[in-house]
């Protein structure tokens, strides 16, 4: 093991061993250890608060309970030896008196914790990353690389909306739990901070580009470097203006399409039912309290779940920024959040049985680089909740503003609505109906020179939009009920697998062959992909016109690209 030569203070240090030495030196633990102390950045103080609140809570009503739980013996034992239902011959006054001292000592104990918390819980910026420290006892430290750093986005809850307190959420590329979350801070200072931290990174990819071009042209990166001219300011999404509004949705037809969800209606006729069953129960029966709790309970279940989708999606809103599609949302809590385009991998058109008749659609996302829970990633895979035809089409041309087809208007709505073959899209044959009653008919796939279309989906439509660049792999297997029939599968793998439909089952075994010889080329070919500058363009443009104006562009390249006559079991569908 090597060991390098000592460092020398002074004279009289030049060779004292390392140990004692190091007791002249700031002490630098592993910790916090990379950053000076001055780049450090103060939280609000409420922060530790607002992340014990609910375990405060929890024990406050754990020991209010066993305060009452004692109460009550007492007053079952003074009832059976005096008779009077009286406690003051016990001690009341006193037990009072420690009831309220015991919770002016939990508040102090907490307003110490807070106040230490508080002091170890800062952030800083620097040229490399973000860093986020925060524990009294036990230490941790988070960075996010700015190379590295996908979106910023602004969160806040409850709570937070009521105090004008909010988090930043860096999204960074990595799996689950690459997120780095720090907070709370002031309403001002979250747009500040997040419009620093986008110039840190615009410089950051500006430098990288300028080695890429000096590695390419030969000159020295020194030569090239940037200046503080050569960063440009983010022009939109950086301040408090949020760019040109692309769409917002109602809140009444948001309210309607919540309730018409076929989840939420059945769960609406199933409580229905049980309050009709729970009345004849209590006419023919004596009243039972619990079945009446049980019902509430229920009804609170179905209100909560109606809510939470009515609230997550309050006030939508998506703009055109520099840096992507900037969505805001939320009711109780609202999130601002920034989708750069260049990581949208799909999208899914989704028409629930009762939007039909309004003409309602939503649009959701696969995205790279969100590693939130569930539910973040639910909020933040959605692109537009609930639209018109309109919205639609320009929230799917947003994304693939060539599909690569003579009529993308005809193609999307036969894609979404048409059943069996048209519109160059390859359906299922007769024989998949065996495997699929209900939506053999729907199934159908669609390969142009763009982007490969997947169409499924009876009772809620569905239609799926995913480009060749963006595929991770595909399969093509086959069971062997499928073998029997001459049918096989084909499964497109892509970052986020829950996102959208990535499946094209049940399809006629030679076709399945050659379509995925052809995705498997076109996906290793078609590697261009349009830079956020040029989408900023497009976008800037071409912002205010009507769906069907975006797509009906001339385009050389629309074509499809597998032709129907591929399909070896024509005769069948």
């Amino acid at each position: 093991m090597s060991v390098e030569p000592e460092e020398t203070i002074g004279a009289e240090t030049e060779h004292r061993p390392l140990r004692r030495r190091s007791k002249r030196l700031p002490r630098e633990t592993a910790v916090g250890s990379g950053v000076d102390e001055s780049a450090w950045r103060a939280v609000h103080p409420l922060t530790p608060l607002a992340q014990t609140w609910a375990v405060i809570a929890g024990v406050a009503a754990f020991f209010t309970y066993q305060f009452a739980d004692l109460l009550r013996d007492i007053r079952e034992v003074v009832e059976e030896v005096s008779g009077e239902d009286t406690l003051s011959s016990f001690g009341l006054p006193e037990i009072l008196m420690a009831v309220a001292v015991f919770i002016v000592v939990v508040i102090a104990i907490a307003g110490v914790y807070s106040w230490l918390a508080w002091r170890r819980i800062s952030y800083a910026i620097t040229p490399e990353a973000v860093y986020y420290r925060s524990g009294i006892l036990s230490r941790s430290q988070r960075h996010a690389r700015l190379n590295r750093i996908q979106a910023v986005n602004i969160t806040h809850t409850l709570i937070g909306r009521l105090f004008k307190l909010g988090n930043i959420d860096i999204e960074v590329a990595g799996g689950a739990g690459s997120s780095l979350k720090f907070g709370l801070l002031k309403t001002d200072d979250l747009e500040r901070v997040r419009r620093e931290i986008l110039l840190r990174v615009a410089e950051v990819k500006d430098q990288s580009e300028l080695a890429e071009t000096a590695t390419t042209s030969g000159e020295t990166q020194d030569h090239l470097a940037p200046g503080p001219s050569r960063i440009a300011e983010p022009s939109l999404s950086t301040g408090g203006d949020d760019g040109q509004l692309i769409y917002r949705v109602d809140t009444t037809r948001l309210l309607l399409s919540t309730l018409l969800n076929m989840g939420i209606l059945i769960a609406i006729l199933v409580f229905l039912a049980a309050v009709v069953l729970g009345i004849v129960l209590v006419i023919l029966f004596p009243i039972n309290i619990m079945n009446l709790l049980y019902l509430g309970v229920f009804a609170l279940s179905i209100g909560g779940f109606a809510w939470n989708a009515f609230a997550k999606s309050y006030g939508f809103r998506a703009y055109v920024t520099d840096d992507g599609i900037r969505i805001r949302a939320g009711l109780t809590s609202t999130r601002a959040q920034t989708v750069p385009v260049d990581r949208i991998h799909a999208v899914e058109v989704i028409q629930p049985f009762f939007w039909r008749f309004f003409g309602w659609y939503k649009v959701t996302i696969a995205q790279a680089g969100f590693a939130g829970d569930a539910e973040q990633q639910e909020s933040a895979n959605v692109l537009l909740p609930v639209g018109s035809r309109d919205e639609m089409l320009r929230a799917v041309w947003m994304v693939y503003p060539e599909l690569g087809v003579t009529d993308p208007i005809g193609t999307l709505n036969f894609g979404i609505e048409g059943t069996g073959p048209g519109y160059d899209f390859l359906p299922n044959p007769r024989r998949a109906r065996i495997f699929d009653w209900i939506t053999w008919r729907r199934r159908a796939i669609l390969l142009t020179d763009t982007v490969v279309l997947i169409r499924s989906g009876r009772i809620t439509r569905n239609l799926t939009v995913l480009s060749y660049s963006r595929l991770q792999s595909a399969s093509l297997h086959q069971g062997p009920l499928d073998r029997r029939r001459k049918l096989a599968n084909i499964s497109f793998h892509l970052v986020d697998v829950t996102a959208v439909n990535d499946s094209q089952m049940h399809m006629d075994e030679q076709l399945a062959i050659d379509v995925f010889g052809r995705i498997t080329a076109c996906a290793l070919d078609k590697r261009k992909r349009e830079s956020s500058r040029e989408w900023e363009r497009r976008m800037n443009t071409n912002v205010g016109r009507a769906g069907e104006e975006l797509f009906n562009s001339p385009h050389p390249e629309r074509r499809p690209t597998i032709p129907t006559s591929l399909h070896s079991d024509e005769e069948e569908v």
